[in-house]
């Protein structure tokens, strides 16, 4: 499975691990290098997305609060419809429908 998060970094689940990566251009040739590596898709999925909170340029409450809530609204858009964001941090694979994401899969 390959889920491009941006156009320079996505997750990779490999036979042994999921596989945080970044793109990076050597000689002007594009090249994905692994930076990170998970035992599961949701502690990947996780990591990225707080990883992308950590970075935000947010300067006020206001601001950081509207941008946490479009970063998760941006992950739950991108992660297989199997899965869903729970409360705590949690992504468990969902026995339900895709409830409470957004059109599961749309862009």
């Amino acid at each position: 499975m390959r889920i491009n998060l941006s156009e320079d970094r996505r997750i990779v689940g490999t036979k042994y691990a999921w596989e945080l990566q970044r793109r990076k251009i050597v000689k002007g040739e594009e090249h994905w290098r692994a930076y990170k590596w998970f035992p599961s898709f949701g502690s990947a999925v996780q990591e990225a997305l707080h990883s992308e909170i950590r970075e935000h340029p947010a300067a006020t409450l206001v601001d950081a609060v509207k941008a946490v809530d479009q970063l998760v609204q941006r992950y739950a858009r991108l992660i297989p419809c199997e899965y869903e964001i729970r409360a705590k941090d949690q992504m468990v694979p969902s026995i339900a429908s895709d409830r409470g994401k957004p059109e599961c899969g749309a862009t």
